[in-house]
């Protein structure tokens, strides 16, 4: 088997390779997260220091990588680094689908269906994402970890140390997985008044947790189908959850366990930031205020999940066939759970793998409608053929509420975001055919005379061919466009009128600017100009990322050079300030289009000096 995934990995590395350093996205959102970590790696603070919206945990990662291999921050060595979670998260999503199916071909096919659900990586290389991802699919492990008695303590230190740690990623990640573990495990103690008032809790935040923070875009259809397929799918896994004919599995030993450790982990990372003078009501702001009110309270940052309104009956009718199957006696609804979780593992499978690649054709709706789908179905996975064995519940518990509340990072962008989310259905999907067949061996006379070394030895042949199709295609792709040609950015291929574009705005900041600041913020234009920009700006999203009185700060700094400029982009402008917001909103902007003038222009690309400043300079004249 090791030897199997280790050719996997094998087959999967130029895959990802090629996808990484094909393209740059005008955003910038690699060059903004790069900008903060060179200045960690400076000696700046985040928080304090410098402006930082992720949690303490990616700037570790960020800068251990960097410190381990010996790199500096650039382009090239940010977009290797990627492979890493790239390679490893497949991998440990594939463990999981063979322990639970004892299929390999099932353990294969997820393995590609994650690896080429991970392209969302070379949207914004660097971003806390990949490294959240990887660490779910280490948190999803340990979970199965706990079913097996010999490693249930492992387990329940993995889950409680690697909740604290997504959370010290990215906040709402943290809040999704600690509600994940904290239903399932809860569940499986014994009934006392305590369980009770925990398990109601949980419960209850598990539930309300899609309105609190959606309920400011209720007046879109989408986003309130969005929160109902969410609702929907929790309390069809609760419903599946609270089977009062199982035993408990857990002591509240093992809780107070899993528990210490995600204390032990906050606590420990507090003390340090701590220690380093970091105060903790900057870290507040950062990591928990500033979030709520620009992604929670704030209509302007906002790109819905496109999920059609028919949607609501069908995942109220998946919440009433959870309550009917599980009223049926367990000889009665083993063949009805068999039949629904492969028609659930197909329809999965076919929107997140055939939608992917032909989701132009009108038929196949697009990749987003997968949540839809897939939400209020996932309680399928909790019922085992074999319900007589407790050998998986625990895992399949965290695996599917998790997943269920996981899909709320979509929310309020449904961008990369939406790839995040969705990364983890494959696998429930890929363990409800596995039952499936399972069930059909033992039921359908027909399935037992099938060969499975043949039909193994087929889907591993075709997994193969998958990868040696997609390692031509990304290579071919990738060679077709000409190379970036930037300091620290060989390796990148970019669109032919990016290429031009990029160099007309490095080859004229460095040749009449002092300093300079984008309009939006392309952080990139920094490391390949050379240029630091005014009040340490380490943003794409300024406008809406800074506070009035922050803006204003950069806006002191900036009147410090006579030779500043402006990359100003009105695309990319309507790009971040969706609702359509005036430039006077914001004391950054509107400083920057009253006081500087267009000089010079590429595409939509506009260079601008300050009014007073003769253009062109004399020594361009002469």
């Amino acid at each position: 088997m090791a030897t199997w995934f280790a050719f996997l990995t094998v087959l999967a590395t130029p895959v990802a390779y090629y996808r990484v350093f094909t393209g740059f996205r005008f955003w910038d959102d690699e060059g903004a997260l790069m900008a903060s970590v060179n200045q960690l790696l400076h000696g700046l603070r985040p928080y304090q220091d410098v402006f930082a919206s992720y949690g303490p945990a990616y700037y570790l990662y960020a800068w251990g990588l960097r410190f381990l291999t010996g790199t500096a921050v650039t382009h090239d060595a940010v977009r290797l680094s990627t492979l890493i979670p790239w390679l490893a998260t497949p991998l440990l999503l594939a463990w999981i689908v063979l322990r639970e199916t004892r299929s390999l071909a099932l353990a294969t096919v997820g393995h590609l269906l994650t690896v080429f659900s991970l392209g969302f990586i070379a949207h914004e290389p660097g971003h806390p994402q990949e490294l959240g991802v990887m660490l779910l699919a280490a948190y999803f492990a340990g979970g199965f970890l706990i079913d097996l008695p010999p490693h249930r303590t492992t387990g329940l230190i993995l889950v409680g140390g690697l909740a604290a740690a997504l959370g010290l990623v990215k906040t709402n990640i943290g809040i999704f997985v600690v509600l994940g573990a904290a239903i399932p495990l809860v569940s499986a103690l014994p009934v006392r008044a305590f369980q009770r008032i925990a398990l109601c809790s949980a419960v209850a935040a598990g539930l309300a947790l899609p309105v609190l923070l959606m309920r400011v875009h209720f007046d879109d259809l989408q986003t309130v189908t969005f929160c109902v397929c969410v609702m929907t799918g929790v309390a069809g896994c609760v419903w599946v959850l609270l089977d009062r004919e199982r035993q408990p599995e857990l002591c509240f030993r093992d809780a107070s366990m899993a528990l210490a450790t995600f204390a032990a982990v906050l606590a420990a990372t507090l003390g340090i930031m701590l220690a380093f003078g970091i105060s903790f009501e900057k870290i507040l702001f950062s990591l928990v205020l500033r979030h709520v009110q620009v992604n929670v309270l704030s209509r302007a940052w906002y790109s819905p999940m496109a999920l059609r309104s028919g949607w609501i009956p069908w995942t109220v009718a998946c919440l009433g066939l959870a309550i009917f199957v599980m009223r049926l006696p367990r000889a009665s609804r083993a063949p009805i759970v068999a039949a629904a979780q492969l028609f659930f593992g197909v329809g999965v499978i076919f929107f997140f793998g055939v939608g992917v690649i032909f989701w132009r054709l009108p038929i196949f709706w697009r990749l987003p409608q997968t949540p839809g789908f897939a939400a209020g179905l996932c309680w399928l996975a909790l019922l085992p053929p074999n319900e007589d064995s407790q050998t998986s519940r625990l895992g399949r518990g965290i695996l599917c509420v998790a997943t269920v509340l996981h899909l709320l990072v979509a929310y309020p962008i449904a961008g990369s975001q939406y790839d995040v989310a969705c990364t983890p259905l494959s696998v429930i999907a890929l363990i409800c055919l596995g039952d499936s067949l399972a069930y059909a061996r033992g039921h359908w006379i027909a399935l037992p005379h099938w060969s499975p070394r043949t039909v193994t030895a087929a889907a591993l042949a075709l997994t193969i061919c998958a990868y040696a199709g997609l390692i031509v295609m990304r290579r071919r792709t990738y060679e077709s466009l000409p190379p970036l040609g930037m300091p620290g950015a060989l390796r990148v291929h970019a669109e032919p009128q990016q290429v031009e574009d990029y160099h007309w705005v490095v080859s004229q900041v460095r040749q009449y600017c002092d300093t300079f600041i984008g309009y939006p913020g392309v952080p990139s234009f920094h490391f390949w100009s050379g240029i630091e920009p005014p009040g340490r700006l380490n943003l794409d999203d300024w406008m809406l990322a800074l506070n009035d009185e922050e803006q204003r700060a950069v806006v002191r700094d900036l009147e410090r050079f006579p030779n500043a400029c402006v990359i100003h982009n009105p695309d990319n402008v309507r790009f971040w300030l969706r609702a359509g917001q005036p430039a006077s909103l914001f004391p950054l902007a509107n400083y920057l289009m009253t006081e500087f003038k267009p000089v010079s222009q590429i595409h939509n690309y506009y260079l601008m000096v300050r009014k007073n400043r003769d253009w062109p300079p004399a020594r361009d004249q002469k």
